[in-house]
């Protein structure tokens, strides 16, 4: 019997948990490790241009193209993607390369992510295969002050 408690005993570690708070262009990462310790920054990102309006991102105006016979007809040529849309996109690569150099040095156990809709499909999506997610909500929490988390985690992080 006391071996299987000194077992118990050695077992029972606490639980590192990143949790990652982000929108298109501002992402922070929390950690937890374990209940009563509070919630600790880890880092943070931001991508100002994943912030602006699309047209503070590239103040140029498409190029124009004629179709047809008639010179007069001419339409603006949209890009695939705008740079919103690829400073994002830069920006998440640079969120998962980080996550997954973490992930290597074993600095977390369990990865929660807390974003934005459209952010939230785009980090499962990079993520997938690479690091386990194990618990995600859809919902903008970055504007909230890390003392401040507890209340909105507390359905999926043990305090």
């Amino acid at each position: 019997l006391a071996a299987s408690r000194t077992h118990w005993r050695t077992a029972m570690h606490n639980i590192t948990t990143w949790v990652i708070l982000a929108d298109a262009g501002h992402a922070r990462i929390v950690a937890m490790s374990g209940p009563g310790k509070g919630i600790e920054d880890i880092t943070s990102f931001d991508a100002a241009e994943g912030r602006k309006a699309g047209s503070d991102v590239d103040s140029d105006r498409p190029g124009r193209r004629t179709t047809g016979r008639n010179v007069a007809s001419r339409h603006a040529m949209e890009p695939h993607r705008t740079p919103k849309e690829i400073a994002t996109e830069e920006f998440e690569r640079t969120l998962t390369a980080y996550l997954e150099e973490a992930a290597k040095h074993k600095a977390f156990e369990r990865l929660i992510v807390v974003a934005a809709p459209k952010v939230l499909g785009d980090l499962r999506r990079m993520l997938d295969g690479r690091i386990a997610i194990d618990t995600s909500l859809s919902k903008d929490l970055t504007h909230i002050a890390t003392h401040d988390l507890e209340p909105h985690l507390r359905d999926i992080v043990n305090f």
